[in-house]
């Protein structure tokens, strides 16, 4: 837990060499924290009303994973969002988790690089990938529900793009 003027902390050493505590900002946010023997920790953090925004999991090496609780939007749809950072904590990679209604899912991850991939799968099987390159350059495929490509779309950043119905 980074700490700021004003906090107020708490925390137990538990004889195994475990910690927990919790950290309350002045802002009335919190984080409950558990540290293992390992030098692994989980972090749950609060907003002023006690509701969970997210859950840190910190390896050892300090590298992390940020995850929100799923989120329920107008559509009906459900998303999850979760964040990678290395050891530095700069971030590595954000990926994106939906579920729809209709029973389509997806999933979205983009890097600090500008890449990003995309997948989406229907409920009859069929399926869908997409992949932007830092370029900008997009390739889309189509699946049928039995794994062949059916189609498949490169676009460049110029504008220019290729469609092959296979």
């Amino acid at each position: 837990m980074t700490t700021r003027d004003g906090d107020r902390i708490h925390m137990e050493t538990k004889p195994d060499g475990s910690m927990s505590g919790a950290l309350e900002r002045p802002d009335r946010t919190t984080v409950e924290a558990d540290r293992r023997p390992d030098g692994s920790t989980t972090e749950r953090h609060y907003d002023p009303d006690g509701k969970l925004v997210g859950t840190r999991e910190i390896a050892p090496d300090k590298s992390s994973t940020f995850t929100t609780p799923p989120v329920t939007h107008p559509d009906g749809s459900v998303s999850v969002d979760k964040t990678d950072a290395g050891p530095d904590g700069r971030t590595t990679s954000h990926e994106t988790s939906t579920a729809f209604p209709d029973g389509t899912t997806s999933v979205k991850t983009t890097s600090p690089d500008g890449s990003s991939t995309s997948q989406t799968n229907y409920p009859d099987g069929r399926g869908s990938t997409s992949v932007v390159q830092p370029d900008g350059t997009t390739t889309g495929r189509h699946f049928e529900s039995d794994g062949r490509v059916v189609a498949e779309t490169t676009t460049t950043p110029a504008g220019s793009s290729h469609f092959d119905k296979l």
